[in-house]
């Protein structure tokens, strides 16, 4: 509760219920006829096996056809783990701890237990990314998240605290063949692009071997470009619903009120990592968005604002003609034309000529 009351605890659950409750209003308003924001207006993933995959997020695919995904996972991702096995402290011991949210200090007393030092570690989670488990007669520290930006350092700047690991270890990437691609995740987190689709996908980070195809299917928004109907691009909007948003830990809705995540009852870290999660998804489709407004629609508008300026000049032009003038130019210009040709046609006879008196003459 980081030191609130009851009372105070309960007042910003309201709040963010609140704020939940905006998220899914935006979220599912519409543009004329059409909601736009919560998933309707983008890809759909069917079929998708969720004891083994935790989310999916289409950000393209060029045809409105289905497209299959076939996903095998060859090496699962993994934790960073470190282990303190030196039982009871002997002395006041300061550690600094650093994991992939953070770097804070432990202070830790002369006598400390194993089951102090756990507390103590998983009392800073949510500032470091560590959390800590008793294990017989020793502490075993793991990372919240997965793979190499899953780090813990833990050193003693004063006292002594040895590690298994000397004080640093990371976690590993899962590594999968999609569609027949190898690709390597960030943790558990696959980005695949070829030319029909790009997608990623977060994958049960247990899980190894084959997963049931699933299909992308919708056809999202197809924006004409050009005056040429086959001048289009396709982009497939983003769901932004608060059951959409989130990661690995749960979704935004999860912090309502009744929820898994609540402020009341769960656990503080997990609903700042679950919070970081939905920042990231929406930064991630925000940048997606405008890109795709800055290169192709913002740049397809000003080739058609420069087409619209040449041909109101080219008009002008024509407007502005003195129709009897040109006239008489051109009729000037077309007897110029005739006379030119028929010189040519008389050089190329008198070349002719002198070639057959040559011809002649040698005996040719």
């Amino acid at each position: 509760g980081g030191g609130l009351s009851a009372a105070e605890i309960a007042a910003n659950q309201l709040e963010l219920d609140s704020i939940l409750d905006g998220i899914e209003s935006t979220s599912r308003s519409t543009y004329g006829s059409r909601r736009l924001l919560d998933g309707s207006s983008g890809f759909t993933p069917v079929g998708v096996d969720t004891t083994k995959i935790q989310n999916v997020d289409v950000l393209s695919k060029t045809s409105a056809d289905n497209y299959s995904v076939d996903i095998n996972v060859g090496t699962a991702a993994t934790k960073a783990a470190d282990s303190y096995t030196g039982g009871t402290l002997g002395s006041a011991t300061t550690l600094t701890v650093t994991g992939s949210e953070g770097t804070t200090v432990i202070q830790l007393a002369n006598g400390a237990t194993i089951s102090d030092i756990a507390q103590s570690f998983n009392a800073v989670t949510y500032l470091t990314g560590v959390t800590a488990a008793v294990s017989g007669s020793d502490v075993n520290f793991s990372s919240t998240g997965y793979g190499t930006d899953a780090t813990i350092q833990i050193s003693a700047t004063s006292g002594t605290f040895a590690t298994t690991s000397g004080g640093s270890a990371a976690g590993t990437n899962a590594v999968a063949t999609i569609n027949g691609q190898t690709v390597t995740g960030e943790g558990a987190r696959f980005t695949f692009s070829n030319p029909a689709a790009t997608f990623v996908v977060d994958v049960n980070p247990a899980t190894t071997g084959a997963i049931s195809t699933f299909t992308i299917n919708g056809s999202g928004i197809n924006v004409s470009l050009g005056l040429d109907p086959g001048n289009t691009a396709r982009i497939g909007l983003p769901s932004l619903v608060s059951s959409h948003l989130g990661g690995a830990d749960g979704t935004l809705s999860s912090l309502a009120s009744g929820g898994a995540n609540n402020l009341i009852t769960g656990d503080a870290a997990t609903a700042l990592r679950i919070v970081d999660d939905a920042i990231s998804q929406t930064l991630s489709a925000s940048a997606r968005l405008g890109g795709f407004e800055k290169y192709l629609v913002d740049s397809s508008a000003s080739l058609l604002d420069t087409m619209e300026t040449n041909t109101q000049a080219a008009l002008e032009d024509i407007q502005g003609t003195d129709v009897a003038l040109e006239t008489t130019l051109l009729t000037n210009n077309q007897l110029i034309q005739q006379a030119a040709i028929q010189a040519l046609s008389v050089v190329n006879l008198q070349g002719s000529s002198v070639l057959s008196l040559l011809q002649a003459a040698f005996g040719y």
